[in-house]
């Protein structure tokens, strides 16, 4: 099992490494649980513009890579697995934890930082053809498209920042908004209107995706008149919203949606048991955010491990 850390973080997002970068800086023990890659869903936009620092943006991969470095120059460490179920001794209050692949670690301090994954339609064809011609990443699909016709599900930052990027790969793209209006940041949509090869698909619905062994139509439904019209489509890709990665947490934490309830000083409970990020209730799913959301609980985590 080795040695009891002093914080153990589940989430490799930019929260989460946030929170180890000041943490690691006291010198106490920390390490990052996240069983894919650092960055979580921020490692997947391929240009962030509002991240104060780089006057030209930066890709998201790249600024997660950075923030990587950062954690390990300073003492952090990662665990590139999943954790799927703690315990705390109620007398030491000591968490003890297990991962996917079975090792089992302890530690005083337990922060999620789990972040979320993006939410699917549930209309007929999506399970069919998801990974076949749907899906939520274009930095990671995008260019299976090039030349082709693809359709991006959303009105959001998320949807209208992808349908950039894949304008400069596809020969069409586009954008389907169940609103009349997107409600993108302003500078956003002043650049979707400077691309030729995207065209709105307003007040419409997605009703069915069609094809054999790869997707090739979707089937669509204007919302305010019932028309159903079809188009030619060879990928899709959603931003429809977002669900919390938060199973391993007790429902009495969270809320509804499963979101996780905190206080002020981002705290679950009163037992170093600690949340920050997008899988936060009321987060704003912006990487700035999520980073100043780690570096103020690094501070609260550090009062609790100097009162034990």
């Amino acid at each position: 099992m080795g040695d009891i850390l002093d914080v153990a973080i589940v989430g490799g997002g930019p929260a989460g490494m946030t929170a180890a970068i000041y943490i690691a800086r006291t010198g106490k023990s920390v390490k990052i649980f996240e069983r894919i890659g650092a960055g979580g869903q921020a490692a997947l936009t391929d240009n962030i513009e509002n991240y104060p620092g780089f006057d030209e943006g930066i890709n998201g991969f790249d600024l997660s890579d950075k923030m990587r470095k950062q954690v390990e120059r300073l003492g952090g460490s990662f665990e590139f697995d999943s954790v799927e179920s703690f315990t705390q001794d109620p007398t030491s209050k000591i968490y003890t934890f297990k991962t996917g692949v079975g090792n089992e670690y302890q530690a005083k301090v337990l922060l999620i930082t789990t972040g979320t994954t993006p939410k699917k339609l549930g209309v007929k064809g999506e399970d069919k053809f998801f990974g076949r011609g749907i899906g939520t990443c274009a930095i990671c699909d995008g260019a299976f498209y090039k030349g082709k016709v693809v359709a991006v599900i959303g009105g959001g930052n998320s949807a209208l920042e992808e349908s950039l990027y894949l304008a400069n790969l596809a020969s069409k793209v586009y954008i389907v908004h169940r609103r009349d209006e997107f409600r993108a940041e302003h500078y956003v949509q002043q650049q979707i209107q400077e691309k030729k090869n995207i065209e709105f698909l307003l007040d419409t619905v997605v009703e069915e995706f069609v094809g054999d062994q790869k997707i090739n139509k979707c089937i669509f439904k204007n919302v305010k008149d019932n028309t159903i019209f079809e188009k030619d489509i060879d990928g899709v890709f959603l931003y429809v919203g977002l669900d919390p990665n938060t199973t391993i947490i007790d429902s009495k934490y969270k809320d509804e949606q499963g979101f996780i309830k905190i206080d002020a000083d981002n705290k679950i409970n009163e037992h170093g048991l600690f949340a920050a990020g997008d899988c936060c209730v009321d987060s704003r799913k912006q990487v700035i955010i999520a980073c100043g959301e780690g570096a103020k609980t690094s501070y609260t985590i550090g009062d609790y491990l100097n009162s034990l």
